[in-house]
């Protein structure tokens, strides 16, 4: 997996939270498409130095994960679908030596989360089972 950063330009008509919801859609279809969320900016209004689509101003909002090279397409294609983004850019990041180790414990973090959820959901399956043969 790399980390990747994506910054988007989201368009100004809507509210701040709906800006929000929007960086909160794309965190979700990255996890969904199988990568792991690192790290989101805070948004902010900015004015444009040329216009982006008759806008002079735009939400400014970006997002790091990690993610198989191969699946970069896939998000791609789902941001150009997103019709309140005016514009974005997806680039590869280089990792500092303090964040390659917080990394790997999001990454493990990540995994203890999925046991725990199979773990819980077969204790479940057990006690059902359990119930029902008595």
């Amino acid at each position: 997996m790399k980390l990747y950063e994506i910054a988007f330009l989201i368009d100004p008509k809507i509210s701040e939270k709906e800006a929000e919801g929007i960086q909160q859609k794309i965190e979700n279809m990255i996890q969904d498409i199988g990568g792991i969320f690192w790290f989101r900016e805070k948004i902010v209004k900015k004015n444009l130095a040329y216009p982006i689509k008759k806008q002079f101003e735009a939400y400014l909002a970006s997002v790091q994960f990690f993610l198989k090279p191969q699946k970069i397409k896939e998000v791609e294609k789902k941001l150009k679908k997103e019709s309140q983004i005016l514009r974005y850019l997806i680039v590869t990041r280089q990792m500092k030596k303090g964040e390659v180790q917080k990394a790997t414990r999001a990454e493990r973090k990540e995994e203890k989360v999925e046991l725990e959820k199979l773990e819980k959901k077969l204790e479940e399956i057990l006690e059902k089972e359990n119930y029902e043969s008595k």
